[in-house]
């Protein structure tokens, strides 16, 4: 059995590293106590499960450093009898404010007490710094949630070329860190259709409406034609993760048809890929 345990500061990424080891075949199970960190996994043993990722974070341990021992003890245990690496994901404590404001959350360790931001953080860091001295360290500052992703998949993944199709809308901004980019508002636009314009690129009305423009086929079929050209490419350059936008103007008809199309076709053709809607259910997704 391989298990990945991810543990680290609050705002640095956990989720999403956890997101991206479920994408590439591992069961994930977020914040697990640390009293049932051993029993979860013999039961998941149990069931067949040979490859595990666990969240092991502040609220496993609830903020308690006699539970980030037991963890410590528990660890030496499971490592006697599996294959386990321990993540710990950091960033700069300045940077993780800046995420906690973004976001709006509270710290895990805010509940009952008036400690700003950065007290909450110096105090997880002390708490959790037993567990980072026996961990790979993640330095996220400067990851996005996409990069992030992609390295967690470049340095867990045993397939060859993964593909990860991002549809988006260009009002929204182009995503950062894409390999390639395309551009699918050649299309006729589905939104001044009034019966499609709520409706998105996975519903049947709308892929029939793109379908029955040959272009369209034209322009999946090139697409596909220009990625595989420049994955022996990048399979030479020892890339594992290609990542390929495909924009329209909101997000939601147009190239949310296209990646899926993509999805489809590279699956076929036996590569792993994943497809992510970036803002296809944005409120506000109109030209």
């Amino acid at each position: 059995m391989n298990i990945v345990v991810i543990s680290g500061l609050s705002g640095a990424g956990k989720s999403t590293a956890a997101s991206a080891f479920e994408d590439i075949g591992y069961f994930t199970v977020e914040n697990v106590p640390v009293e049932f960190f051993s029993p979860i996994i013999e039961k998941l043993k149990d069931q067949g499960i040979d490859k595990l990722a666990l969240v092991i974070d502040i609220r496993s341990v609830r903020g308690k450093p006699s539970l980030v021992k037991q963890f410590l003890y528990e660890i030496e245990l499971i490592k006697q009898k599996y294959d386990v690496e321990v993540l710990f994901l950091a960033a700069d404590r300045n940077v993780l404010i800046e995420r906690f404001a973004l976001t709006r959350r509270l710290h895990p360790l805010s509940k009952g007490n008036d400690f700003s931001i950065d007290d909450l953080l110096r105090k997880e860091e002390e708490i959790l710094s037993p567990i980072k001295a026996i961990s790979r360290v993640i330095d996220t500052t400067n990851f996005s949630v996409r990069k992030l992703r992609s390295y967690i998949i470049q340095l867990f993944s045993t397939e060859g070329l993964i593909f990860i199709l991002e549809s988006f809308g260009f009002k929204f901004g182009v995503p950062r860190d894409v390999d390639m980019i395309f551009d699918a508002r050649i299309l006729d636009n589905p939104f001044y259709d009034e019966k499609l314009r709520s409706l998105s690129g996975i519903d049947k009305a709308v892929r029939e409406f793109l379908t029955k423009d040959e272009y369209t086929g034209w322009f999946v079929q090139h697409i596909v034609r220009l990625i595989l050209i420049s994955a022996s490419r990048y399979m030479n350059m020892g890339k594992k993760v290609v990542l390929v936008g495909i924009g329209c103007s909101g997000g939601r008809h147009r190239s949310v048809f296209i990646a899926d199309e993509l999805g489809r076709i590279l699956r076929s053709m036996g590569y792993e890929t994943i497809v992510v809607h970036r803002d296809k259910d944005r409120e506000d997704t109109v030209i």
